[in-house]
């Protein structure tokens, strides 16, 4: 029911604990060189052969941080044989004043280093009082306040050192990469089976096919290659989730006046919202199904007073004819956003729990989720995205089928609803109205795929101004605004395909 809702149609266990104190480069630490040892034969015990190691000592682990064998730095003091970060007001007041990165002023560089040694974003920026920068006309003005030179901005090299010269780029340099998002990102990271593009661009199978499958990248030293892998590793221990994926591949038909008739499978995150309070087999509202027992919606197709009568349906295409591969759910409990306004939809999102079968788990077998977006930047205006439901048809005539269409992305609507396109709101039609979301299909998805096909739900139906209507494209709730409240209510690793 979009207010004319629309149809519209071991991480190694080689640590880096020196990095704390040796990341910025400002203390040179000394090793031994120590011989390695002889070949044994096979059937010795190296430790025991290997007369350059003291075993009994071995045992302690000692590190840089031991400081019964080593000094600590001056901003670190040595505690039951561990050098700790000293407070720092216990650092030698006489020195040179030098500036952090978070633009703090500190008397001394131990001083800084202490107040590091507890909040690690606080690096070495330069020596005096911390002062706005002034960058000369040829110079980029980092975000750190950092002067490079403009050159060097978007040529997919950190120059900044916070990024912030390669995030904000409408082409790159060098043949560096560009990612839809306008981020650039060096060469050597394109093809590299990990993703850096927000939409994958970078790994697509398209771009990557030709490319060698044990491809080598080149690093700068064995320490970058060392530490790229092994932050390679630790992504491989996080929680790996599937959603947005279907069995075949999506069509990207033309445009399509009115809608097309969804095939069984095409849209499997897609389900529809019954209310058994009342007759018929209307579909009252749409919804889409995000992973375990979860379902996506608008704020204004629900009530709390009619949460033990709502029927969540799965699977289902036509409204009408008997299909044995559809599944029923009532819900456990319905979170309607907090600050939803039901004057202007602003916040207009909710989620339903559903109440799982036997154990409470749900196995939705007929469903695939589709993906939660973490980004406002992931897609853009121009972009094809699709919208479903079973909602009015022009005229507006009822619908008992799944139909779908193609729409595009709009910039931003404020000139065409002064006053009522808020923020957390995305639009999306086409400029002729052929195509639209109706009543019927308000909190049902409009999702956008990334380079991999790989679905994105962007948006919720939430409202309109009549339906396919020539300069008054649908509304919807744009659902990465509300990453984190989703993730709040049914956990980051339920949603989160990439940034856990």
């Amino acid at each position: 029911m979009r207010v004319v809702a629309v149809f519209l149609v071991s991480f190694s266990l080689f640590s880096f604990c020196r990095a704390q104190n040796a990341a910025s480069n400002d203390t040179e630490e000394h090793f031994s060189y120590i011989e390695p040892a002889q070949p044994v034969e096979p059937d010795s015990q190296p430790a025991e052969q290997d007369t350059y190691l003291i075993e009994e000592c071995l045992s302690n682990k000692y590190t840089h941080k031991s400081c019964k064998k080593v000094f600590c730095h001056p901003w670190e003091r040595c505690v039951e044989g561990k050098c700790l970060c000293k407070l720092p007001y216990q650092c030698p007041r006489n020195g040179t004043s030098v500036c952090s990165t978070t633009g703090r002023h500190f008397h001394t560089y131990c001083h800084l280093k202490s107040y590091e040694c507890q909040r690690p974003e606080a690096k070495f920026l330069n020596k005096g009082k911390c002062t706005s920068t002034e960058c000369s006309a040829g110079e980029f003005h980092c975000a750190n306040d950092k002067c490079i030179s403009v050159t060097k901005a978007c040529d997919g090299i950190n120059d900044c050192g916070d990024l912030s010269d390669e995030l904000c780029c409408k082409e790159c340099r060098n043949n560096s990469f560009h990612c839809r998002s306008n981020i650039c990102i060096p060469n050597k990271d394109v093809c590299n089976k990990e993703v850096d593009c927000l939409t994958g661009e970078d790994e697509a199978q398209a771009l990557c096919s030709g490319k060698s499958k044990l491809m080598k990248i080149m690093k700068k030293n064995d320490e970058n290659h060392s530490m790229d892998a092994e932050r390679k590793l630790a992504k491989t221990f996080l929680p790996q989730i599937n959603c947005g994926v279907v069995n075949h591949t999506l069509t990207r038909r033309k445009r399509i006046i009115g809608g097309q008739t969804a095939r069984k499978g095409e849209f499997p995150w897609q389900v529809a919202i019954k209310d058994s309070g009342t007759e018929g087999t209307t579909v009252y509202c749409g919804g889409v199904y995000i992973g375990g027992c979860w379902v996506l919606t608008a704020a204004h197709c629900v009530s709390a007073t009619r949460v033990h009568l709502y029927r969540v349906w799965i699977g289902l295409l036509d409204t009408i004819q008997y299909d044995t591969e559809t599944d029923t759910y009532r819900l456990n409990q319905l979170i309607i956003h907090e600050k939803y306004n039901a004057a202007t939809y602003e916040n207009d999102i909710a989620l339903l729990e559903l109440k799982g079968h036997g154990k409470g788990e749900c196995s939705l077998k007929y469903s695939i989720p589709a993906c939660i977006p973490w980004s406002e930047h992931m897609f853009k205006a121009g972009d094809k995205c699709k919208v479903s439901g079973w909602g009015l048809e022009k005229g507006y005539t009822k619908q008992y089928v799944l139909k779908w269409g193609n729409v595009n992305l709009f910039q931003n609507c404020s000139e065409l609803y002064p006053g009522r396109f808020l923020q957390k709101m995305a639009c999306a039609g086409t400029y002729d109205g052929s195509i639209d979301s109706c009543k019927g299909d308000s909190g049902g998805p409009l999702v956008c795929f990334d380079a991999e096909n790989v679905a994105y739900v962007w948006g919720v139906v939430s409202w309109g101004e009549n339906c396919g209507e020539a300069g008054h494209p649908g509304v919807y709730t744009q659902v990465a605004s509300y990453y984190d409240w989703i993730s709040h209510h049914v956990t980051r690793s339920l949603i989160s395909r990439y940034n856990i």
